[in-house]
């Protein structure tokens, strides 16, 4: 995958991809920016250890839970899990200041 023009920005929501890791898109393509919906804290970390903390958003899908009854708790377990893996440095890219580079 190489995106044509490198000037666009580009938002991947749900980092799943079958043919090529989503890490090596990443490293192809530098407008590539990836979201937190829907994908394990685990995978977010692989991205961050590959050093894209910079092109990583916070992102949800909430309030789409199966567990409608226990959707606000099941989305706080996953907000608190991922305050408690995620270095803070980290947190304030992604959370917050990531999203002001990208809508300059």
């Amino acid at each position: 995958i190489n995106c044509l023009t490198r000037k666009n920005k580009f938002l991947s929501s749900q980092l799943f991809c079958k043919e090529i890791s989503f890490e090596d898109i990443m490293k192809r393509n530098p407008n590539i920016w990836a979201d937190t919906a829907f994908t394990p804290i685990e995978d977010v970390k692989k991205l961050i250890e590959e050093d894209f903390s910079d092109r990583i958003l916070w992102g949800t899908d909430f309030p789409i839970f199966a567990d409608k009854e226990n959707a606000r708790a099941c989305y706080l377990a996953r907000v608190t899990k991922f305050r408690a893996t995620i270095s803070k440095d980290n947190l304030e890219k992604i959370l917050w200041s990531n999203y002001l580079r990208l809508f300059r």
